[in-house]
This record gives C-alpha cells, sequence and structure tokens, in this order.
C-alpha cells in the first residue's frame, strides 16, 4: 500500500481522502489512523511471536 500512486479512503460509502501514502499520513485523518492501527496490530503480532 505504501508504494500505491493514489489511495483512495472511503467513508460510509463516500470518498473521505485520497492521496499518496505519505500525503495522507501529513494529513492525519483516516487513513493515517488506519496505518498507526496496522503498526500497533503488526508490533503485537511480532511480541506474540516470540
Amino acid at each position: 500500500m505504501a508504494d500505491s500512486d493514489r489511495i483512495l479512503v472511503l467513508e460510509h460509502g463516500r470518498l473521505a481522502e485520497a492521496g499518496t501514502h505519505f500525503e495522507l499520513l501529513r494529513r492525519d485523518g483516516l487513513y493515517a489512523e488506519m496505518w498507526a492501527r496496522l503498526e500497533v496490530e503488526k508490533e503485537g503480532l511480532g511480541e506474540a511471536a516470540e
């Protein structure tokens, strides 16, 4: 996802945000929130495997 040309973020079936990975992270909106949750989940999975 991070290397995508353009990312579209939908909320309730409507376009909420659009841009590159880095643009959307800088906006600190829905995409950034989802990305942060994924990172936390990945960290949790890594700890569980140890």
